[in-house]
């Protein structure tokens, strides 16, 4: 009896080793991979950030053409209205040369 329990102790001590040798075989690859997650965590933050910065630096360059170009509309509303006055001016310039000229035809006559 005494000796199939050595033999039985002896079997349960071999199935423990190598259950503890699977056990750590298993942490082992499991830190492996958690390190590899975590460096590809930190991989996608700093992309994350310079999306960021670039997205921001696009809202600032949103944000100074859309200035410019309501400055750019204003200018060309003054423009529209500007050329509508000096429209308006030349007509009532030709049409007073055509009164003038016509006055003076009269007195010539």
């Amino acid at each position: 009896q005494v000796a199939r329990a050595r033999d039985r102790a002896e079997v349960a001590a071999r199935q423990a080793d190598a259950a503890r040798q699977e056990a750590a075989d298993l942490a082992a690859r499991l830190r492996a991979e958690l390190a590899a997650l975590a460096a590809h965590r930190d991989t996608l933050t700093a992309e994350l950030t310079v999306a960021r910065q670039a997205a921001a630096t696009a809202e600032g360059q949103v944000t100074a053409l859309t200035v410019r170009l309501d400055a750019a509309e204003t200018d060309r509303d003054l423009a529209q209205r500007r050329v509508a006055q000096l429209g308006d001016q030349v007509s009532d310039l030709a049409l007073a040369l055509a009164r003038l000229g016509t006055a003076t035809d009269a007195d010539g006559s």
